[in-house]
């Protein structure tokens, strides 16, 4: 890991806009209300907080260099929050 970039983005957390939209409405069984699609837009499009990017030749991410630590889901998250 000697002058490597460290990505921490585990498989089970990569989500699309519309698969975390899909997933919170089945929890809270209503649609999302439309002022969370504002600030999550913002957040997404304005700040730029949810780019895709690919781990660099140079990189390595965080699950394959400690595969025995257990992260918390989204969905684990969302569970806890609604």
């Amino acid at each position: 890991t000697l002058n490597k970039v460290l990505y921490i983005k585990p498989p089970k957390n990569i989500y699309s806009f519309n698969e975390l939209v899909a997933l919170w409405e089945k929890k809270i069984e209503s649609p999302v209300p439309i002022n969370f699609f504002l600030a999550i837009n913002h957040a997404i499009f304005v700040k730029g907080d949810h780019t895709y990017f690919d781990i660099t030749p140079f990189g390595v991410e965080a699950s394959e260099l400690y595969p025995d630590v257990e992260y918390t889901t989204v969905e684990e998250y969302l569970d806890k929050f609604v």
